[in-house]
């Protein structure tokens, strides 16, 4: 019989144990190159359309009309023809500039297409949306990864209109200049003057791992031959070696500054396209798309991820499509779609025949379980995964569900062969640390996003994740230092004419990854973290660090992470705390106001990072000093009161 009855299985994890699976690699799946990307081919579609639960609604984020190898393009009627026998609701084709057409036949085409509304084919359907956005694809700006940009209109697709030191040149070799000299910030920031503008990168992949074995890749960053700056503050990662790709390899699939605009809330979603098989066929580290996505998460960042099947550019015989779970009374519609993909409300599967979805304590993907310590034991979640499908041949599901915490598989369930029906695992996870759950299958055809835990009130942050992106705005660095000794054409090879914007951005990004990773380090000696942040309902939990060791007459630096972007605040020094903490117009203060000492202004920046250096620390020698940061909160930022705050330090001075 095909109706198989619901798997259920319950179990309770203990504290620490993890249950471990082996990934299946599908060799037989033929590989080929196909406009500089690697693809599986893989096998066609089982042929069925599972059932989704209310609110879920399918979607491709990544089509085109303009095709690779055919200068007949598709149309809106074909994509809708193949919507409506797949069973897929949303499609956003994207234009590009094609690499064969010139800048005014790219603006013709997104004045034509990129109207900021739904396309007239879908107008009358109401069960189906075509919408077209932008991929920076055939231009500089796609030199280090191609951006989307979605819920845009013509306004916001001119990614022509920069002069960034490189002019608009057409006819030109490789890839025609766009004027943004190979800088994703100001692409970013042009789609988001669109109120409801949803932006992400393409076809991503990026290294499994957080190291790797020199002889395969790893980059040995304590090597005394290479420059100071590299690894210079680093504090966790001794005697490791980095899985960092090299820029500009595996075609576009490795966006090169992408950490950088997530930090910087630039980039709302990393795209998947190929679920199952890794990238770039033949390197011996292994790359798939969620290599970026786990090590972003685990430094406290918050990111969409999604789906796309670059047809008709490139087809696979069985593409992937991402579900996306609106809000509750939500209409479906374009702006609901993409805001749930901006918000993390997703779920990913390869083909329309089978889905996966997860439940951790009632949330869903994208939302926060908030959490205590109990007195005695570990916080616990009840973690559900079910698996959907719905196949109408003879084929059948053989695989297992896996939940993932904090990027590493805790509890595993195998089942099947299995062709209709569902399969459920139900299981109690215990939760140690500000983190993240999700689920997927081992064959990696299906994967959720995460749902999101908060303990005590704390801000993500694990140290080693955190320093692999600051040891790799070291390593980009050093490669650029490298360029630029061969010649001139190799810099502009990898940064086209913007280099010191570049290496700005990519500082401004490291800072706050910094900030995450010395947040889970030791601290320095005299300092002494206490009370917990009040932040807003739009940031997390606001992180206060340092890594000077306070000493009488020298400079001290405090910098603080996911304070509400622009906000303006100041650091408040006191020579009293309030221990217990005393509530006020949504803050928590921990530190006793002096009319007496001057609050030290701040602003946060787009990431909500800021920093404030003390010049000298004043006498004497084993005196305390607390300090907090509070703010007020911008306007949509301040449902939950006119003031948010950091957690306090405790600092006590050394001679």
């Amino acid at each position: 019989m095909n109706l198989q009855v619901p798997i259920l299985a319950t179990a309770l994890l203990a504290p620490g144990a993890l249950a471990s699976a082996q990934h299946h690699h599908h060799q037989g799946d033929a590989i080929q190159t196909v406009c500089g990307v690697e693809i599986a081919l893989g096998t066609p579609c089982p042929t069925g359309q599972v059932a989704v639960p209310p609110g879920w609604h399918s979607g491709d984020t990544h089509e085109h009309i303009q095709q690779c190898f055919n200068p007949v393009d598709t149309t809106t009627t074909d994509i809708y023809t193949e919507m409506q026998a797949t069973g897929l609701d949303v499609s956003s084709p994207l234009i590009w500039s094609a690499g064969f057409i010139t800048p005014d036949q790219y603006k013709t085409y997104t004045a034509n297409f990129v109207t900021g509304s739904e396309d007239l084919t879908t107008v009358g359907d109401p069960t189906k949306i075509i919408q077209f956005g932008v991929e920076t694809s055939g231009v500089n700006c796609g030199n280090l990864g191609h951006m989307i940009g979605l819920n845009i209109g013509f306004n916001e697709s001119d990614i022509f209109k920069f002069q960034l030191g490189c002019q608009p040149i057409y006819p030109a070799p490789g890839w025609k200049n766009d004027g943004s000299g190979d800088y994703s910030k100001p692409i970013f920031d042009l789609f988001k003057t669109a109120p409801d503008a949803v932006t992400g990168y393409a076809h991503q992949s990026w290294p499994v791992n957080l190291y790797e074995p020199v002889g395969v890749g790893g980059f040995d960053w304590e090597d005394p031959l290479l420059p100071a700056y590299v690894g210079f503050d680093a504090k966790c990662s001794f005697g490791q070696t980095m899985a960092f790709p090299l820029p500009k390899t595996c075609g576009n699939t490795h966006p090169v500054l992408a950490p950088f605009d997530v930090a910087m809330n630039r980039c709302d979603f990393l795209e998947a396209f190929e679920l199952e098989n890794a990238t770039c066929s033949g390197d011996p580290v292994e790359k798939r798309w969620f290599g970026m996505y786990y090590k972003l998460l685990n430094s406290g960042m918050r990111l969409g991820v999604t789906a796309g099947s670059d047809a008709d550019c490139i087809g696979l015989l069985c593409p992937p499509r991402a579900y996306a779970l609106l809000e509750d009374g939500e209409p479906f519609n374009y702006d609901t779609w993409t805001k749930a993909v901006k918000n993390g409300r997703t779920s990913l599967a390869v083909g329309p025949y089978q889905f996966l979805e997860i439940d951790v304590d009632g949330m869903d993907p994208g939302e926060q379980v908030d959490l205590e310590t109990p007195v005695i034991g570990s916080a616990m979640v009840n973690v559900t995964a079910t698996y959907h499908v719905n196949i109408t041949d003879a084929t059948q599901v053989t695989d297992v569900i896996e939940i993932v915490q904090d990027g590493v598989v805790v509890a595993s369930l195998p089942f099947g062969p299995i062709s209709m029906g569902t399969a459920v695992f139900n299981v109690d996870v215990p939760v140690t640390r500000s983190g993240w759950i999700a689920a997927r299958t081992q064959s990696y055809s299906t994967h959720t996003a995460a749902v999101y835990t908060e303990l005590d009130r704390q801000p993500v942050a694990n140290c080693a994740d955190a320093e692999y992106w600051t040891l790799y705005a070291d390593f980009l660095n050093y490669q650029l230092d490298l360029a630029a000794l061969t010649s001139q054409a190799a810099l502009e090879f990898f940064v086209g004419c913007s280099e010191t914007e570049i290496r700005d951005y990519v500082a401004e990004g490291r800072d706050v990854f910094a900030a995450v990773r010395d947040y889970d380090a030791t601290p320095p000696t005299g300092i002494t973290r206490y009370g917990v942040s009040s932040p807003p309902d739009c940031t997390q939990p606001i992180g206060l660090v340092t890594e000077d060791t306070p000493v009488v007459g020298q400079s001290f630096r405090m910098r603080y992470f996911n304070a509400p972007p622009g906000a303006s605040g100041a650091l408040i020094p006191a020579l009293n705390p309030i221990p217990t903490g005393l509530p006020f117009l949504g803050a928590e203060f921990y530190v006793l106001i002096n009319p007496a000492i001057i609050p030290v202004p701040t602003t946060a920046n787009d990431a909500g990072f800021g920093e404030t250096t003390i010049p000298s620390l004043p006498n004497p020698a084993g005196a305390l000093v607390y300090v907090q940061y509070v703010w007020f909160n911008p306007t949509g930022c301040d449902s939950t009161g006119l003031l948010s705050s950091s957690d306090a330090l405790k600092i006590t001075l050394q001679p």
